[in-house]
């Protein structure tokens, strides 16, 4: 048995668009539309086995098998995008048995759902990454000068001293910190409709300081590049590195559960 994979929903009217682009979508199902009342749902057909709720939930706990899928569902969605101008996508992982279910699920707050895809058409969204590697030297005065205070004292002291400076440079680079990313998004507000910043976590050899989704009209996507290269000239002469990727569907602006 087949269940359908859902991957966002669009408007009615795209559904021509979508079904002649040949669009392939998880394990190789081709993406189509199924329309109820103004709306459409993208779909491809998943085997049940793989799909169910139960083996769906063991496999997500396996990043070799997830990953690949979850780039394919975030790939059919950035092609809806370039395809029909607004899209609001779904979760990875948005499974319905048939399509009767499905119908049932485009008909809620289907006004409210046409509403916001006109509110997204031609505009894309856009993730900011600010980082700064842990191991970079801190270049600062008060901290050259505990060191050099350090240098100079008898052992019992310069223990006591080298305490006081992890304080020190802990705050030093929070502060930091704290001024490079309010430059980061001030850099982009002129240029985005929208921001929203995001959760950090980190994790590897660099130090996540900024993460931000952003909103941005199709026709300020070069703008957008130009601003970011700007910053990240700026940002780089004092140890940090900005990156941006996008354009994407609007998952943080416009996506669904």
């Amino acid at each position: 048995m087949t269940l359908r994979y859902v991957y966002g929903i669009a408007r009615a009217g795209d559904r021509a668009a979508i079904d002649s682009a040949a669009i392939e979508g998880i394990e190789g199902g081709r993406v189509r539309a199924i329309v109820d009342g103004p709306l459409l749902a993208a779909v491809s057909d998943v085997e049940e086995r793989e799909y169910d709720t139960e083996p769906l939930n063991a496999h997500v706990r396996d990043l070799d098998w997830l990953a690949p899928r979850a780039s394919a569902h975030q790939t059919v969605n950035g092609r809806l995008l370039d395809l029909v101008g607004s899209v609001l996508p779904l979760s990875f992982g948005a499974i319905y048995r048939d399509d009767e279910r499905l119908k049932a699920m485009l008909k809620e707050d289907a006004s409210v759902r046409a509403a916001r895809l006109d509110e997204l058409r031609g505009r894309a969204e856009w993730v900011i990454t600010l980082t700064r590697d842990a191991d970079a030297p801190l270049d600062e005065d008060d901290v050259r000068a505990l060191e050099a205070e350090i240098s100079a004292s008898a052992p019992g002291r310069a223990f006591l001293l080298e305490k006081r400076r992890s304080s020190v440079v802990a705050r030093s680079l929070e502060r930091r910190d704290a001024e490079a990313a309010e430059s980061a998004l001030e850099s982009v507000k002129s240029v985005a409709e929208k921001t929203y910043r995001e959760p950090t976590v980190q994790a590897g050899s660099d130090v996540v300081v900024l993460r931000a989704s952003l909103l941005v009209s199709r026709e300020r996507d070069a703008s957008l590049t130009e601003t970011i290269l700007r910053a990240e000239r700026a940002l780089g002469e004092r140890g940090y590195r900005l990156r941006a990727s996008g354009p994407w569907p609007a998952y943080r602006f416009g996506g669904m559960p």
